[in-house]
């Protein structure tokens, strides 16, 4: 969740609170994220009135909030491009794959998992890919490529700044695969090994931080 309020007094009524739901559901595959905001003083109508209404959002004027069906998002149209499967499956960085696996053809099999959705920023994704062998005889290719996708621009720098990252060595980070425009995604490969937070958890903290200071 997130409060958004403000310090001038005059300014409170416009203080918001967004909010994301995960509903789990049987199969895996129908769970849904929902993301909701609540407005004060009614404001919620004004905002509702300005959004082009697409049926993934409603307006709930009872409680005077505004809630949006994961992957749909106004601030963030492309995202409707880059998570569901039938549809980022075109914007994949075919160029920086494996042999093999060249386009959308391919493809056996594409699923996206959300990772981390901060609603009205940016949203990572886990996504497993299955394709053909070499040949008819060849068991079937896997592997999992991430995708990071901002509200606007900003994943450019971020792209660079990975590149960066990779070749000078100076930090283990993840292999960059490219920045698409359209969908405002940067592409990588994960990293091998524990997360610094895990590792932290586990043991004396002490050192690990140290070498974080150094780089």
């Amino acid at each position: 969740s997130l409060y958004k309020t403000y310090a001038k007094r005059s300014s409170w009524p416009r203080s918001t609170l967004s909010v994301c739901w995960r509903l789990g559901l049987d199969e895996p595959e129908d769970s849904a994220i929902f993301y909701a905001k609540v407005y004060l003083e009614g404001r919620s109508l004004a905002e509702w009135q300005r959004l082009d209404k697409p049926p993934t959002v409603i307006h709930l004027q009872v409680h005077d909030m505004i809630v949006w069906r994961f992957p749909h998002y106004p601030l963030m149209p492309h995202l409707a491009d880059a998570v569901p499967p039938q549809r980022v499956r075109h914007h994949l960085p075919y160029d920086q794959l494996p042999p093999g696996l060249d386009g959308p053809a391919d493809l056996l099999h594409l699923s996206a998992e959300p990772l981390k959705y901060y609603p009205e920023h940016c949203c990572t994704v886990r996504y497993p890919l299955h394709w053909r062998g070499d040949d008819a005889l060849s068991p079937p290719q896997a592997m999992v490529i991430f995708g990071k996708t901002y509200r606007d621009d900003s994943g450019r720098a971020a792209h660079q700044r990975l590149q960066h990252y990779w070749r000078t060595a100076a930090l283990k980070s993840c292999r960059p695969l490219g920045y698409d425009e359209t969908i405002r995604t940067v592409w990588s490969l994960g990293v091998e090994g524990l997360p610094l937070a895990e590792v932290i958890a586990r043991a004396d903290h002490t050192p690990y931080l140290g070498l974080l200071g150094r780089g």
